[in-house]
Order: structure tokens, then C-alpha cells, then sequence
């Protein structure tokens, strides 16, 4: 038989369940980012689906360029998911492994860019917008707020430990 810390076997304090609560509703919130489609339609008529970049995809694309301007188109083709032409769908893969990424990828992004044109890339950076507002609206609905309470007239030792 062994010696067993009482406190080793107790429950979690409220302290730990609360952090653990606030943690996994943070990863939920993150995982729920990252997994919305948002699908806009081009002025052509084009369908497009688009999801945010994680941020070690967004580190990788930035990579394939030295100009500001073709990171940010770059940026845009690698978070288009599929394009719906009204008869054909094509579906694009995901940003692959940092090992992978190479000229063939690069390849594949500029073709996502040709094939956009100015209208697509358009819509590809309004649904960017609606996924940035979504993003900041979950924030809010989870961010607890404090009220401010109007504590003048109340006695300083009714106040202690508040």
C-alpha cells in the first residue's frame, strides 16, 4: 500500500475548471475560424468558396514572393477552396507542409490567380472582409465584460476583498 497526497486525488479547484473551460472555448473559437467557408459570387457569376489561412500557411505563402503586392495576391489564391464556374466545379488543395512547398505550389497558385481574374480576386477579398468581421463578432459574443459600479457612499471595509 502507498502513501497517497490527499491533494493529488481531490477534485480540480474552480480556478482549473474555469481555465480549462476558458481554454478549450478559445480553441473552439480558433478551430471554428479556420474551418468557416465563406462563399462570395464574383461580378462574372463565379462561385467562389473561401476559408482563412492558418498562420503558418499565411508565413509560408508570404515566402514565395519579396513583393508586398503578390504576397497579398498569393495570400488571396491560396485561401480559395473552389470555384464554381455554374457547370464545373474545381476544388483547389490546401496550403501543403512547409517541406513541400515549392515551385509546382507557387505553379499552382499563380494558375488560382490567372484563372480569378480581377473579379475573382475582388471577391476573394470581400469574403477575406467577412471572415475578419465573423472573427471579430465571435470575440465579442465570448469576451466577458466587467460593469462598473457605482461604489461612492458604500463603507471602505464593506469594499475589502472586492
Amino acid at each position: 500500500m502507498t502513501d497517497r497526497d490527499p491533494a493529488a486525488t481531490s477534485a480540480p479547484s474552480r480556478d482549473t475548471v474555469a481555465a480549462q473551460k476558458a481554454k478549450s472555448r478559445a480553441e473552439q473559437l480558433i478551430a471554428a475560424r479556420y474551418s468557416r467557408v465563406i462563399v462570395v459570387t464574383d461580378a462574372v457569376g463565379r462561385k467562389i468558396s473561401v476559408r482563412r489561412l492558418r498562420v503558418a500557411e499565411q508565413m509560408m505563402v508570404s515566402e514565395l514572393s519579396d513583393s508586398i503586392s503578390a504576397q497579398v495576391l498569393l495570400m488571396r489564391a491560396a485561401s480559395v477552396v473552389s470555384v464554381d464556374d455554374g457547370g464545373t466545379v474545381t476544388t483547389f488543395k490546401s496550403v501543403p507542409d512547409r517541406r513541400l512547398v515549392d515551385r509546382a505550389f507557387r505553379d499552382r497558385l499563380d494558375a488560382i490567380v490567372d484563372r480569378l481574374s480581377d473579379e475573382g480576386i475582388a471577391a476573394v477579398a470581400e469574403a477575406l472582409k467577412q471572415h475578419e468581421a465573423a472573427d471579430k463578432d465571435a470575440l465579442e459574443v465570448s469576451t466577458p465584460t466587467t460593469a462598473a459600479v457605482d461604489v461612492s457612499g458604500v463603507p471602505e471595509h464593506e469594499l475589502e476583498g472586492v
